[in-house]
């Protein structure tokens, strides 16, 4: 399978994707890490990857439930619906790897043989020769850079639709706990951590707290009690 076929990642990938993506970037195989390294050190990254999709349990898994909207959630062991491994990402970076070695590949032999036509005495049979392997192997060597800018392209890509995927799920759940607590709750409950903290700060070090802090604390923490009792007699 070519990388070209799996830019558009299963809903199960993709939800795998974010979670495998930080342990990608310690061993250097995200896209853009791939995209600047150097033909020796993408030989290692071959190496490595190829250690790593032989061994996909050592990055662990995720598991994913969805809700009835078929939005991914992560999940633990008992309310997950879905496994999701690394191999399809490692799959992928592999097929970016080869990509990149064959591009750098076919530039080193265009310079080695720009190299030998600068060498060439007066045979024209031999310049001949090396001219026509020379517009061979620049055209391939276009062809496989252009490929592997579109591999590296194409997958920069669907990580980033993934990121404002992940944010929007994110402000989703944000917005539905604020609307299901009042501002004038979520505000207090701030305030009364700071004045808590205040209090028991002075009470310690021995410095004289205002009255109206004293007041403050005491007037939310009764509204809170006013609220819990509210919500019980409300649920009774």
């Amino acid at each position: 399978m070519s990388f070209t076929e799996s830019v558009n990642p299963s809903p199960d990938a993709r939800a795998g994707r974010e979670f495998f993506e930080s342990q990608l970037v310690r061993l250097g195989l995200t896209p853009s890490q791939i995209n600047e390294q150097p033909l020796d050190q993408l030989r290692r990254s071959l190496v490595d990857i190829n250690d790593a999709i032989a061994h996909p349990d050592n990055f662990g898994v995720l598991k994913v439930r969805y809700t009835p909207r078929m939005s991914a959630l992560l999940g633990g062991a008992d309310s997950a619906h879905v496994e999701v491994g690394i191999l399809s990402v490692l799959l992928e970076r592999r097929s970016l790897i080869n990509e990149r070695i064959r591009a750098l590949e076919l530039g080193d032999e265009v310079a080695g043989i720009r190299e030998k036509l600068a060498e060439v005495g007066s045979d024209a049979d031999v310049r001949a020769e090396l001219e026509r392997q020379l517009e061979e192997k620049r055209a391939a060597e276009q062809a496989a850079a252009s490929a592997a800018q579109a591999a590296t392209e194409a997958q920069l890509r669907a990580e980033a639709e993934l990121k404002l995927e992940m944010q929007a799920k994110k402000a989703q759940i944000y917005l539905s706990w604020l609307q299901r607590e009042p501002v004038a709750v979520l505000v207090g409950g701030v305030l009364l951590v700071v004045l808590a903290g205040v209090l028991i700060v002075a009470m310690f070090t021995g410095v004289p707290v205002a009255e109206i802090v004293s007041s403050a604390f005491l007037l939310i923490l009764g509204y809170f009690f006013g609220q819990a009792s509210s919500r019980s007699t409300n649920s009774s």
